[in-house]
């Protein structure tokens, strides 16, 4: 597919997203307009939706869940600054992306506070043209009971082969990233997936660990920001 197909199919799925800068929630009182109308359409968590209806919301969408019996929850694009895009449900817990790796949370029983890296992540340097085994490390802080936890990560992100990848009825063709940790001075050791669009990197599906003490984080992207 040429560069022009993709462009003209993310634009596509962004569809109404466009009417907000970058698809992004600004206005508290649109957020809570948000809020009602996801209780409408999209009711309790894990309930069956469709593209059509993805496509009528006016803002960009990601879907989310914890652990593999966890029901999956609709996130909303609520900020965006710089590379961080904040991501919000009905009930304000937050996700804070940075080129699909997950460097904040807000509102879940742990939650990262800050990710602080040695060199670039990369994630963030065309991750879809990796070819080679990349390692870097990073710091994560992570918040207990009020307490401040940090944390020293060592990781190798390998390219694990092309795959397709079906969200909501639309295929995409993506390079699955692998990326092994270790907690430095721990046994604990976990794997964070990533697919990554082959096109210009763009990651629409991720599975992440946010801490030992939870299971990893599972999101897909519904509806993308407007290019």
């Amino acid at each position: 597919m040429a560069d022009i197909d993709f462009l003209n199919r993310r634009q596509l799925i962004a569809g109404f997203a466009g009417l907000l800068v970058s698809g992004c929630v600004k206005d508290p009182g649109v957020y809570n307009a948000f809020s009602v109308f996801h209780d409408a359409i999209f009711g309790r968590a894990d309930q069956q939706i469709d593209r059509a209806t993805v496509a009528r919301v006016p803002y960009a969408l990601i879907r989310a869940k914890i652990g593999k019996k966890a029901g999956k929850s609709v996130l909303v694009l609520s900020r965006i600054q710089q590379d961080e895009q904040s991501w919000s449900s009905a009930d304000r817990a937050t996700l804070i992306l940075d080129h699909g790796r997950l460097i904040r949370t807000v509102g879940l029983t742990e939650n990262i506070a800050g990710t602080h890296f040695s060199r670039p992540d990369p994630l963030a340097r065309s991750p879809q043209k990796l070819t080679t085994p990349t390692a870097v490390s990073r710091v994560i802080d992570i918040k207990r009971n009020d307490r401040l936890y940090t944390y020293l990560i060592e990781s190798t992100m390998a390219p694990a082969g092309p795959r397709t990848i079906d969200i909501l009825g639309m295929k995409f063709d993506t390079l699955l990233l692998r990326e092994s940790n270790r907690l430095q001075g721990s046994r604990w050791a976990f794997e964070n997936l990533y697919w990554v669009d082959v096109y210009d990197g763009f990651i629409w599906k991720s599975i992440q660990y946010i801490s030992r003490r939870q299971p990893p984080l599972e999101y897909e992207v519904l509806k993308p920001p407007a290019a």
